[in-house]
């Protein structure tokens, strides 16, 4: 039986439990950018640029719900660069939250869970990145 490294199994949860409602609530607020079909309204912008949910559900689709689809992928294919990779999703999903935080007037529990996970996804990021480091100094020594 092969055995996985739980970083790596962690990571891909993460990035589906990312990416997946990402695609769905971007696409949603893309087709309908008042917000009503997902129970928002834009009550919540009041403090941000945006008089609707188009660009934030633009946004939302391709860097947190596209982008957790290709980092899933590389690791599925075992690209060189995975590690990267999924440290690079935990910053744009923790800059994404940090943003709804200080531009949305009604704070979510939702924001505490995926902060959390940002902040594995990059901590997970930068373990993996320090083993293929290392994996690779022992290989040329």
């Amino acid at each position: 039986m092969k055995k996985y490294n739980p970083l790596i199994v962690t990571s891909a949860i993460i990035l589906l439990f990312n990416g997946i409602p990402a695609l769905l609530a971007g696409g949603g607020l893309i087709y309908d950018p008042s917000g009503q079909g997902l129970g928002m309204d834009t009550g919540l912008l009041a403090n941000s640029p945006f008089n609707n949910f188009l660009i934030p559900g633009m946004i939302l689709f391709l860097m947190n719900g596209v982008c957790s689809f290709i980092v899933f992928a590389s690791i599925l294919r075992k690209r060189e660069n995975y590690p990267r990779l999924i440290l690079c999703q935990g910053v744009i999903l923790t800059m994404w939250i940090a943003f709804q935080i200080m531009l949305i007037t009604d704070p979510s529990w939702l924001q505490l869970i995926y902060g959390f996970a940002g902040i594995f996804l990059m901590t997970f990021g930068l373990l993996l990145e320090h083993a293929e480091y290392r994996k690779k100094i022992l290989q040329e020594a």
